[in-house]
């Protein structure tokens, strides 16, 4: 996911066990048509997960950060 995306919808995907799986995580539920889309252009089931605003940007930040390394 592009890192503007994922700040601009406010998501980020997390690896899954499964790999036909990817869990979204996001601060509130109002992303889910986002959400849904993402999947269809993945082509993958995306699970959201609700986290803490707060702590879901550094995490955006942080998963960003180590892709410039």
């Amino acid at each position: 996911v592009p890192i503007h995306f994922a700040r601009q919808h406010g998501l980020l995907g997390v690896e899954s066990e499964r790999k036909s799986v990817v869990l979204i995580a996001c601060a509130d539920l109002q992303s889910r048509s986002v959400i849904d889309n993402l999947a269809l252009t993945l082509g993958l089931e995306t699970r959201p997960m609700v986290v803490d605003r707060d702590a879901l940007q550094a995490a955006i930040n942080a998963a960003y950060a180590a892709q410039d390394v």
